[in-house]
């Protein structure tokens, strides 16, 4: 963008020219990231409705929750009141344990099943079940857009580290707050 500005501009070094430049370019860069906050509000609200549609048809839902000790795993949930376990944003590879085997199980039974995971996950969830000639009719996957994400020894050492460098402990943890002042919000 600051080459396209400097070819249309005879005069390189125009300070003022240049900083209107940039003042458009961040007032087009704060619209984009609305849009994209909107979209990803929108997005979130429909898995939520989704997964509310299955807890009351008598389904399961399977998603990730952050446990007690900051460890990610998919969890089975079958009670409209446990879903807020799951529904918040994690960057982290989740621990599937024996969840494609519960799974299998919950279908075996007919059972409406909701998976949430990676697009990885949802395909081995697929692949398993394929190995097993299991009927996947009952079966709602919704995969999210993946550009990889770090392991849980990395946020391990993270919160070991932040714990270390501020001498307290971090009893939980949200990726995604919606607070945006958080000093207001602690009272500092």
């Amino acid at each position: 963008a600051l080459a396209k500005f400097y070819k249309e501009n005879s005069t390189a070094y125009d300070v003022v020219g240049l900083a209107n430049y940039i003042t458009e370019l961040d007032a087009s860069l704060a619209t984009i990231q609305g849009k994209i906050a909107e979209l990803k509000t929108l997005i979130s609200d429909k898995e939520t409705e989704i997964a509310e549609n299955v807890l009351k048809n008598d389904g399961v839902v399977y998603a990730a929750e952050l446990d007690i000790q900051l460890k990610l795993k998919h969890s089975r949930i079958a009670d409209i009141k446990d879903l807020h376990r799951v529904l918040k944003s994690k960057y982290l590879q989740s621990d599937i344990g024996s969840t494609y085997i519960s799974i299998r199980k919950d279908l075996i039974k007919g059972k409406l099943v909701l998976f949430c995971g990676t697009p990885c996950q949802c395909e081995a969830l697929s692949n398993f079940l394929k190995s097993y000639k299991c009927n996947s009719e009952h079966l709602i996957l919704i995969d999210f857009i993946c550009h990889g994400v770090p392991s849980q020894l990395f946020f391990d050492k993270s919160i070991q580290e932040w714990e270390r460098r501020h001498k307290t402990r971090i009893k939980s943890f949200s990726f995604r707050e919606k607070v945006i002042d958080y000093k207001t919000e602690a009272g500092l």
